[in-house]
């Protein structure tokens, strides 16, 4: 059964289609990228699958089941789950109750149970050092997120999402502001999800990240799909060449503005 799939999936703002009509489908126990250039509705598109945004048109299924109304906290419950591209962490707390207050649903007798048993041990502490010895980093359990480098906040990120044991992990942008030796090793790690049965769903601008830890890979570009395929495919596909390219050769435009802008002020008229 496939785990994830949209069918014509839309997400209108005013007049713009940030996504336009996009078909995707993930398989349980695969590693699935989806890239494209700035601006393209990658983020829109996890947002909209996740229940953040609302979608214009399409729908979206997951387990074989409609989510397309859920509510993000009913779709996390059925074990979809993301990070998010701006990592908030909660500084005045450890490692450890970081990942705990995402992966416990609060209940009533909780305030009770805390009362009577100050100091007990939560049921999903099993589920926070499982995600912590998955990204390599138990040993930051009672640290506290200013004694982490930027990288290890990253892997942190990825852990909260994990304690509450996904069936698909949907990861936006998780490897920004890293170094090329930091998004390496964080590939590594990631691919090593598929080993505990975690399909995953990688959205990420780093071109070289996904198509080195992904098996298969939809490209963006203006909201839409223009490319789908294996990364060897995806590498020599010339609509995607041509969406980088672009990119790169508007870069280069701007800093080239940007030097005339700077020489101005001692330019004659």
């Amino acid at each position: 059964m496939t785990l994830l799939e949209t069918d014509g999936l839309t997400v209108t703002f005013g007049g713009l289609h940030a996504n336009d009509d996009i078909d995707i489908s993930i398989e349980p126990g695969t590693f699935v990228g989806l890239i494209g250039p700035n601006g393209a509705g990658k983020t829109t598109f996890i947002d909209a699958i996740t229940g953040f945004v609302p979608v214009s048109d399409g729908s979206v299924h997951f387990a074989g089941e409609p989510i397309t109304d859920l509510a993000p906290h009913d779709r996390a419950a059925r074990g979809l789950t993301r990070t998010f591209q701006q990592l908030e962490l909660f500084e005045d707390l450890t490692v450890a109750d970081n990942l705990l207050a995402a992966a416990e649903t609060p209940a009533w007798s909780d305030f009770v149970m805390d009362i009577f048993r100050p100091g007990r041990v939560s049921a999903k502490m099993a589920d926070v050092v499982w995600a912590l010895e998955t990204v390599d980093m138990l040993d930051w359990i009672e640290a506290y997120p200013s004694d982490l480098s930027h990288g290890q906040r990253k892997l942190i990120g990825v852990a909260r999402a994990l304690a509450a044991q996904p069936k698909l992990l949907l990861l936006d942008e998780p490897a920004a502001g890293l170094d090329t030796a930091e998004s390496q090793a964080l590939g590594a790690r990631l691919r090593g999800l598929l080993d505990h049965g975690i399909t995953v769903f990688l959205i990420d601008h780093d071109m070289g990240l996904v198509l080195n830890v992904c098996d298969d890979i939809y490209v963006l570009d203006f909201g839409s799909v223009i490319a789908h395929g294996p990364p060897d495919e995806i590498r020599q596909a010339p609509e995607v060449i041509a969406a980088y390219l672009g990119e790169e050769a508007a870069e280069a435009q701007e800093a080239d503005a940007e030097s005339v802008r700077n020489l101005g002020g001692g330019l004659p008229k």
